[in-house]
């Protein structure tokens, strides 16, 4: 009997967590500074722009990001295996998306910056716009002709979310997202994690 064997997966963990209470609050009026387009890869508004950090500056977000600790350090520990080892948050920023609005193609590393973990949470899912994770096999997949045209578009994959969804990942991955379409509005409450 033949049997498939995917012996090297990259382990990306969802789960959901309820929103701490004032999050949403603190999140808008830090969006009312932003403007369209000035960050990054995002064509949304982003908290990132103004270069604070949310970790620091929110005390909800704090909350939100304690609450997904000891999930981050059994996919540390249980799904990675990787040795135990202490968290600490380094940065994070909130992005919104209206209709049309993407953030594109990107990983939390560079060489420079220590990122082991990555995380999105859906602090309000608008339609469309879900995170797709890039296939690290990417460039070895193409040496051989593939049933889909992906043109210069790396290979990925969605993963559907919905409010209150959270999605944590090897900062190393590359991902992206893809456009909003609905008319609800999208926040996201991203995050860099290292363990120490």
């Amino acid at each position: 009997m033949n049997q498939i064997l995917n012996l090297f997966p990259v382990p990306i963990l969802k789960g959901h967590i309820d929103p701490p209470d004032n999050i949403y609050e603190e999140i808008a009026e830090l969006h009312k500074e932003t403007s369209r387009r000035k960050f990054g890869l995002e064509t949304g508004r982003s908290t990132g722009e103004l270069g604070v950090n949310l970790f620091d500056h929110s005390p909800a977000v704090r909350v939100l990001i304690s609450l997904m600790e000891e999930h981050v350090m059994d996919y540390w520990e249980q799904n990675l295996q990787y040795a135990h080892a202490e968290f600490q948050a380094t940065a994070a920023w909130s992005n919104l998306h209206d209709v049309g609005d993407w953030t594109g193609e990107h990983s939390h590393c560079n060489g420079r910056l220590g990122c082991h973990i990555a995380s999105v949470y859906y602090l309000e899912k608008g339609e469309g716009g879900d995170i797709s994770i890039c296939d690290p096999l990417d460039y070895i997949r193409r040496l051989t002709p593939l049933r889909k045209d992906n043109g210069d578009v790396i290979i990925a994959e969605p993963v559907p979310t919905r409010t209150g969804d959270f999605v944590l990942f090897p900062g190393w991955v590359r991902h992206r997202t893809s456009p909003a379409t609905g008319q609800r509005q999208a926040i996201s409450i991203n995050w860099n994690g290292k363990l120490i």
